[in-house]
């Protein structure tokens, strides 16, 4: 959505602006913190309250810090999340359902999600490969 037009910042921008008159906020999700912290991006990025993230390669760790405090063991966390320990198809991937939620330069709380087993089956992207 970022990238749909020139003035999109600003737009989102003045929308999340508005929130906190409505009581209501606004969820941003990125694949990379890149797309935040571009120009025109700034102010929108320096104003977010918390993040929730997943593994992320070091590279985007460098990125996170731009906004927000990172322990060193925050970081391992999140690093090694994207980092399978083999190459086993049948285990789950290092980082599935894990997040570890961070807010104005607090101690991170790392968070596990559980698919129920419907989730699984719905979700369940391999079936064709199989």
């Amino acid at each position: 959505m970022l990238k749909t037009g020139n003035q999109m910042a600003e737009r989102i921008d003045a929308l999340t602006r508005l929130d906190r008159n409505k009581g209501t906020g606004t969820i941003l999700i990125t694949h990379t913190l890149k797309d935040l912290t571009q120009k025109n991006y700034d102010n929108l990025a320096e104003r977010i309250g918390y993040y929730a993230i997943t593994g992320t390669p070091k590279t985007e760790t460098q990125h996170i810090k731009q906004l927000t405090s990172l322990t060193q063991k925050e970081e391992q966390h999140l690093t090694n999340w994207t980092t399978p320990p083999t190459w086993n198809q049948n285990q789950n991937p290092p980082g599935q359902g894990k997040i570890l939620i961070k807010t104005n330069n607090k101690p991170a709380i790392p968070v596990q999600l559980v698919l129920t087993q419907e989730e699984k089956l719905i979700n369940d992207t391999n079936g064709k490969w199989e």
